[in-house]
């Protein structure tokens, strides 16, 4: 069935019109062209790698779409580069330098052999370079956390807001969160007026793992609410 005259129609007695320029949607009733405006509509993301950072900047507001969102799909494997450190609850990373200056005569500098024998086992167990996760449980909750960076313009910065949302779109109270490895959350950028505000938002991935069972009840607060 030809539809064309009939879309025809509907464009001339609405008002809506092909233009999809993103800063004029609204005024041109073509909202449809809108990028992420609503949750069912959002603009979906898989992760597998942690620690990750997504950097979200653009501008939104009238006369473009006021929110845009993000569907973040977790399945994480790994931690990327062996380069990359994912630092356990008490601990710090070490950060080796193979070619450091030598900075005490009277010791040699580090050599690191990635197939020397272990010796001095059951005392030491030898170092081993991966990019394997820091922990074997399917049920560890691994943390996010939104950062609004900002622009610099304190003007548009004041109408700009962000959130973190669960996997059932409700709205978490906090800018820290707690996910499962493989679970799906939303963030959401919203503009607070009518002008057209820029935004400089990060959402950091893997910035602490917890077991279950290690949940205070503060903790417990952090995790998305599903009924």
């Amino acid at each position: 069935m030809d539809v064309t005259e009939q879309y025809l129609d509907s464009l001339r007695l609405y008002g809506g019109g092909e233009f999809s320029n993103r800063d004029s949607l609204v005024g041109s009733k073509s909202i449809v062209y809108g990028q992420g405006p609503s949750m069912q509509r959002a603009i979906e993301q898989t992760v597998t790698t942690i620690p990750f950072d997504i950097t979200y900047k653009g501008d939104i507001g009238l006369m473009g779409t006021e929110n845009i969102f993000f569907k973040i799909i977790l399945n994480i494997q790994d931690t990327g580069n062996i380069d990359t450190c994912f630092e356990e609850p008490g601990w710090s990373c070490t950060r080796l330098l193979l070619a450091a200056p030598e900075l005490d005569s009277n010791y040699d500098g580090v050599v690191v052999d990635s197939n020397a024998s272990e010796g001095d086992s059951p005392t030491y167990i030898a170092a081993q370079f991966t990019n394997e996760l820091p922990f074997d449980q399917d049920d560890t909750l691994i943390g996010i956390r939104l950062i609004n960076e900002g622009t610099g313009n304190i003007y548009e910065d004041a109408n700009v807001d962000s959130r973190l949302y669960s996997i059932c779109r409700f709205e978490h109270a906090f800018d820290d969160m707690l996910v499962g490895l493989t679970s799906t959350f939303y963030v959401g950028i919203h503009a607070r007026n009518t002008k057209r505000n820029s935004y400089n938002v990060t959402c950091k991935l893997g910035t602490s793992f917890l077991k279950p069972e290690e949940l205070t009840a503060e903790k417990k607060q952090l995790l998305p609410f599903c009924p």
